[in-house]
């Protein structure tokens, strides 16, 4: 089949994908493609690489043009929303404290970083995502707006995915720098990036199913959950990527959030006991994958991966010896990774630490690393409470919570503005500060 041919039936499939979900919700504002487009970004690639895979430094430095204009405008359109629609942004705000101590220490450390300008762009990129939640916040059923958004993502990048894998391979692929392994990225980067967005999209479609279930709305929106079973079934087909080279990360983290879901799906009692079991047990199992070499020996074997999590150890041992350097506050907020000159990016190629708290380490220090755990603590009690206003929403943000954090094991999310896990955190904390937004049919 010829490319062209096949992306048209791609946008024909899509568009009835976003029909019949938009007849699910007609209550929901044109505005809320604000956000949409906004986390369709986030989920995939920065728009300037649609254009360019060029990632020398010097690029980096100056940024896309194209991103900063696109970013902007709706960072601006949000503003202009929440105005007209006069949120209470200042409650919203003073109920983030956490958030709102981490994104201040953040932008204070600009002051000491070698690139100030570059620290400062990145910085204003972080914010971002608190204006664009609150135009969720701002809806009539922000529950089902938020609902939506993650259903709107998943049928929109997915299916392209496929698409650009099988017929537009120099777009949807990659190949290992060292093995030339090809890897399937899809509508990302990297393999890892299309399994994240592959493990939560799944889990999402798992969720809503059987939250509808037990709402009994399974056969009143019969064709919303076939679309959702279809999707579905892309997700867990693009998440055992090709051959050998699958996202072992997103795999384990699918799993686990499935494992959670299941376990907590029961009373709101029993779920808000639990939880406290799956937070602090994730949190114990971070320590040992990290000062226990026997144990990520035998991870590692299970998920059929070398004992150096694919050469992560070597830059985690290069981060932690920079982050020596600066231990107390970092070398400054974006003031490392993709920098001129930066020994990491001249090293390994990337810009990626592959491992969250080295990254909050190098560049925030110690006193960064505690300001992302308390945000992480604040995000858990929230939603421990949540269970009891709302069961679903209660149980999603705790399997949510404990996924993200397994990731940042070998992965880079945290106070990272381009990922797709970031940007569900900041927009769930927003989401639930205002009681109001607990109201809607997703009880």
């Amino acid at each position: 089949m010829p490319p062209i041919i096949a992306l048209i039936i791609c946008l024909i499939f899509i568009t009835f994908l976003l029909w019949n979900e938009r007849k699910q919700n007609p209550n929901i504002s044109f505005a809320l493609w604000i956000p949409t487009i906004w986390m369709l970004i986030c989920g995939s690639r920065a728009l300037g690489r649609w254009f360019s895979s060029n990632l020398s430094a010097t690029n980096i430095e100056e940024g896309s043009p194209i991103d900063r204009l696109v970013l902007s405008t709706l960072i601006f359109i949000s503003i202009l929303i929440i105005f007209k629609r006069k949120v209470n942004y200042l409650s919203i705000l003073k109920n983030n404290t956490a958030l709102i101590i981490l994104l201040i220490f953040a932008g204070l450390s600009i002051l000491w970083s070698d690139f100030p300008f570059l620290s400062f762009k990145r910085w204003i990129k972080l914010l971002g995502p608190i204006p664009v939640a609150m135009v969720v916040l701002s809806e009539k059923s922000p529950l089902e707006a938020m609902e939506s958004i993650f259903r709107k993502c998943a049928y929109i990048l997915l299916p392209l995915s496929v698409v650009l894998i099988k017929y537009y391979p120099h777009l949807g692929r990659a190949y290992g720098r060292w093995s030339g392994q090809t890897m399937w990225t899809g509508v990302t980067i990297t393999k890892n990036s299309l399994g994240w967005l592959c493990a939560f999209s799944a889990f999402f479609f798992v969720w809503s199913y059987l939250k509808n279930k037990k709402n009994e709305n399974v056969l009143k929106n019969d064709l919303l959950h076939i679309c959702d079973l279809l999707v579905f079934l892309i997700a867990i087909y693009l998440l055992k990527g090709i051959g050998g080279a699958y996202s072992a990360t997103s795999i384990s983290i699918f799993g686990v959030g499935l494992i959670s879901l299941f376990i907590l799906n029961k009373k709101p009692l029993y779920a808000k006991n639990i939880s406290k079991f799956l937070f602090f047990g994730t949190i114990l199992i971070w320590v040992i994958l990290t000062f226990s070499e026997s144990f990520s020996a035998t991870l590692t074997s299970l998920l059929n991966r070398d004992e150096t999590f694919t050469g992560r150890r070597e830059m985690w041992v290069m981060l932690i010896q920079a982050g020596a350097r600066h231990p107390i506050l970092g070398t400054g907020y974006g003031g490392y990774f993709g920098t001129p000159g930066n020994e990491f990016t001249e090293t390994f190629g990337g810009h990626w630490s592959h491992n969250g708290l080295l990254s909050v380490y190098v560049e925030l220090g110690i006193v960064g690393i505690i300001l992302v755990l308390m945000f992480h603590l604040e995000f858990y009690k929230r939603f421990r409470i949540i269970i009891y206003r709302n069961f679903n929403w209660g149980i999603f943000g705790i399997c949510f919570l404990v996924m993200s954090m397994l990731c940042n094991y070998t992965e880079n999310i945290f106070l990272n503005s381009q990922t797709y896990y970031w940007n569900i955190m900041i927009f769930l904390m927003i989401l639930f500060s205002a009681k109001n937004s607990y109201r809607g049919s997703n009880q």
